[in-house]
Formats: structure tokens, C-alpha cells, sequence
């Protein structure tokens, strides 16, 4: 696991280094049109959006997997945000988090990560669900992720 996070890390700090930000323009890694199309309508963007050339949410994702693998959750948790900066859109980062949480013993931060996770996660049966039986199966889901 140290062999790999040197490679992680490096890769990392490449894609820090050249696919920043920056007051005009917004790297995405989005999967598919759809994906892209629904960034458009969800977040408006004000700054000129540049389709990154490779998968760079799951490329710093695996990053966070690896330092929560060291037992570096924390740190792990701030990587996972850049790889969503990456593209929003992508649940897996936002479940990484989750697990990130549930590490650190953090249930509301587990929550509140839970719940944005679903916001892009749900299918058309799954929000036409009323939103009494949506807090109840989230409540038990919860409790048990925090008995594991």
C-alpha cells in the first residue's frame, strides 16, 4: 500500500498542477454527455468548462482510497472533495466519503454526506418515495452504518 501511494500521490499532485481552477476556465471530468448536460442545468457555470482528457474524479479518488487505507481519513476527505470538484455528478466519491466519516466517527458529517450522495443518486421510483419514508429508511441505514 506504500508503493501505491506514492504513485497516488504523484499522480495527484500532477492533476493539482495542471488541471486547476483558475478565474476563467474549470477542468470537469464528466462520464457521458448526459453527465455534462446535467452539470449545465444543476450549476449554471459562469466559467468556461474544458472536458479534462482523462478520468480525473476517479484518478484523485483513488487517491482518497488510498489514504483511508493508511488510516489517513482525514487527509482522505480533502482529496475526496477535489475528485467531486472534478465532476459533482459522480456518486463514487461522495460514498468514499462516506466511509471517510464512518472512520472518524463523524455520524453528522456521515449524514449530511449520506444525503448528498442520494440528492444525485436516486432513480425517478426513488424520489417519487414521500419524504417520511425517505428519513426512516435513512435513519435505519444510519443506525446500522454506525453499529458497523
Amino acid at each position: 500500500i506504500k508503493e501505491a501511494f506514492k504513485l497516488t500521490e504523484a499522480l495527484y499532485t500532477k492533476i493539482c498542477i495542471n488541471f486547476r481552477e483558475n478565474e476563467e476556465h474549470l477542468y470537469l471530468s464528466m462520464r457521458n454527455t448526459l453527465e455534462h448536460q446535467l452539470y449545465l442545468f444543476f450549476y449554471h457555470p459562469s466559467k468556461k468548462l474544458i472536458r479534462a482528457p482523462f478520468d480525473l474524479c476517479a484518478m484523485v479518488m483513488l487517491h482518497g482510497y488510498v489514504l483511508l487505507d493508511l488510516g489517513r481519513a482525514e487527509e482522505a476527505v480533502s482529496v475526496l472533495e477535489d475528485a467531486i470538484r472534478y465532476n459533482p455528478l459522480n456518486p463514487d466519491p461522495y460514498f468514499e466519503m462516506a466511509e471517510c466519516y464512518k472512520y472518524l466517527k463523524q455520524p453528522e458529517d456521515l449524514l449530511g454526506v449520506t444525503k448528498e450522495t442520494l440528492s444525485i443518486a436516486t432513480t425517478p421510483v426513488t424520489t417519487s418515495v414521500s419524504t417520511a419514508s425517505k428519513r426512516k429508511i435513512m435513519t435505519v441505514r444510519f443506525a446500522s452504518i454506525m453499529k458497523a
